[in-house]
């Protein structure tokens, strides 16, 4: 049986409702292992249902549900899936690391690359699923300067 958010996470269940219903793009943040990647993929699964073109950017090098690790990579998510990491790629972006802390340019860069190449096909929801690197100030300079460049709706 599959699991869903109304059995196994109800403390999402608030968050996933109001998400359905919104528009544009949503940024999801969290340290390592914290479900991030689980969210986004009940997240993309209730926009499937209720009918939308919903896309995936994946901007977790070190644990790539879509691309080869030390990448970023973004899907639109055209078919139903159990997993994130059964969807194929639409396009990368190299990093050449599994975490964006060395490269804060280049992580930026490639993340508003791939989330351009995603919104050139025009979903009507993305959810983006960023990386574990929370901790210290370079961290969280890299997460406002990544919520800076990309505009997340949420």
């Amino acid at each position: 049986m599959q699991a869903n958010w109304q059995t196994v996470y109800p403390e999402w269940q608030e968050a996933i409702e109001r998400l359905a219903q919104a528009s544009g793009t949503v940024m999801v943040l969290g340290g390592v292992d914290t479900g991030k990647s689980t969210f986004c993929s009940l997240l993309l699964r209730q926009w499937q249902n209720a009918g939308a073109l919903a896309g995936y950017v994946d901007l977790d090098p070190g644990q790539s549900n879509v691309g080869p690790p030390a990448t970023f990579s973004w899907t639109l998510v055209r078919q139903p899936f159990e997993r994130l990491n059964e969807l194929s790629p639409g396009g990368l972006a190299f990093l050449g690391d599994t975490t964006p802390a060395r490269h804060l340019s280049l992580a930026l860069a490639g993340a508003r690359r791939v989330l351009d190449e995603l919104l050139a096909l025009q979903p009507e929801k993305v959810v983006i699923d960023t990386c574990g690197y929370v901790g210290g100030w370079v961290a969280r300079h890299y997460k406002l300067m990544l919520a800076d460049l990309l505009r997340p709706r949420v």
